[in-house]
């Protein structure tokens, strides 16, 4: 079964596109491939994701789900719940874990599953204030801000207005609201924060700044940062780090930073390297898991996984010192990038690809792009995978990152990008037409 999974995998992806043209439109199965691809898989994609919002919040009693037994919106429960300890003075409960589950079955129901906290001290300044408001209202602002957070970026980079409706139905996002996770937020301050850090680096600090909530996700920014030259927006990433995490500290008292080292970081590296097959394993998306769960232990993941970063490294680094690679099709290669130099991803991360694969569409059409539909559905069908087959999700990305990488390097030298990449409006953008890659050697 394996080898089959495989083998429809480089059909999908590689053979299609191998060795010639990535798009012929006199080829009698281009628009069987078109179909094949876009319609069939983002329909499998809407379809999936209704699925999982009903199947989540069709039968609840007082905010728990009667299929999981488990709080709706169960990770930003954790955060909700966290910050009313923070506003009530009960930091300590935060770095207890045996006094964190009683207190959230306390407050929820005997029966609720185990549950930690595993946040920054920053992300206490997210929260608190949201800890204000009851819970159910909490959690719609703060899924409607992570539709503001995706529209905000969709326009800005200038994508068609229908980019956001697209983002929103996606199984990728489907997958965040359920579980009230923050991938719509750390793929609108990722993107936006490369993009804008040309010629707004304040703006592109604050972002970085922010994103240091969810401090994986930012670990190929200072690379990209370095080969684009923008040490400014470097310098105010720094600042704005530094400035969160000591305001959380004078907000909340020092002890949350201790606990946060001595305590949940500590509990966080054991949930990474628990042995596969968790429940929670089902949804990750990492090298690390993969090696994990082909029965490697735990030298050899983190060994695979340190050289797969040091690969994506050079990667982004390549992508970010050539000015005059197409700017939105750099930003979508860095987003699949992210994903495979971290050993801690999941499925609703993948917002930040779904978000890529948007902007190649945009950039070269639905015909040159129809290689990464699987990858658009990939979040609805990781968990059956991972359970029935294995954790191959990592390999999905890999390809699809490949397949952005190649169109990001074609791209140099087509005249494509603006004189000054990483920033230009709506109006500057090509008709996807009008755009034609060769393949890559």
């Amino acid at each position: 079964m394996r080898s089959a999974f495989l083998n429809t995998l480089f059909g999908i992806f590689i053979a299609p596109n191998f060795g010639r043209p990535l798009f012929d439109p006199h080829h009698p199965e281009t628009h069987w491939r078109l179909i094949r691809g876009w319609v069939l898989w983002s329909s499998f994609s809407v379809m999936a994701s209704f699925s999982l919002v009903f199947f989540a919040f069709h039968d609840s009693v007082n905010w728990i789900s009667s299929l999981s037994h488990k709080p709706l919106s169960w990770d930003f429960t954790n955060l909700w719940f966290g910050g009313k300890l923070a506003l009530s003075g009960q930091l300590g409960v935060l770095f207890d874990v045996d006094a964190y589950r009683a207190a959230m079955r306390a407050a929820f129901s005997p029966a609720i599953a185990n549950s930690e906290w595993s946040y920054p001290p920053s992300i206490l300044l997210i929260g608190a204030p949201l800890a204000l408001l009851p819970l159910p209202l909490a959690w719609a602002v703060w899924s409607l801000g992570g539709v503001a957070a995706l529209a905000a970026l969709v326009r800005s980079l200038g994508l068609p207005w229908f980019g956001i409706p697209a983002l929103i139905l996606s199984a990728a996002f489907a997958d965040t609201f359920v579980l009230g996770q923050n991938g719509a937020y750390t793929a609108a301050l990722l993107l936006g924060g490369l993009w804008l850090a040309p010629l707004r680096p304040g703006w592109a600090g604050l972002l970085f700044g922010l994103l240091a909530c969810k401090p994986q996700f930012g670990v190929l920014v200072p690379i990209c940062l370095i080969a684009g030259r923008h040490w400014r927006a470097l310098f105010f990433s720094g600042f704005y780090a530094i400035g969160f995490a000591s305001l959380a500290a004078g907000l909340f008292g020092p002890q949350v930073w201790l606990g946060f080292m001595d305590v949940t970081r500590p509990l966080m590296t054991s949930i990474l390297e628990a042995p596969f097959l968790q429940d929670y394993q089902a949804r990750a998306v990492t090298i690390f898991i993969l090696v994990r769960g082909l029965g490697g232990d735990l030298v050899l993941a983190y060994s695979v996984q340190a050289l797969a970063a040091l690969v994506c490294a050079f990667c982004a680094y390549r992508l970010w010192s050539r000015p005059k690679i197409d700017p939105l099709l750099r930003l979508a290669a860095t987003g699949g990038l992210t994903l495979l130099a971290t050993p801690y991803g999941y499925s609703y991360d993948m917002v930040v690809l779904s978000v890529g694969i948007l902007l190649a569409v945009a950039r070269l059409g639905l015909s040159q792009t129809s290689g990464l539909s699987l990858l658009w559905a990939w979040p609805a069908l990781c968990p059956f995978v991972t359970y029935w087959i294995g954790p191959y999700s990592s390999i999905i990305i890999a390809l699809g990152t490949y397949q952005l990488m190649r169109f990001a390097l074609a791209s140099e030298g087509l005249g494509l990008a603006p004189a000054v990449a990483g920033y230009r409006t709506r109006d500057q953008l090509a008709p996807p037409s009008t755009v034609r890659i060769a393949p890559v050697v």
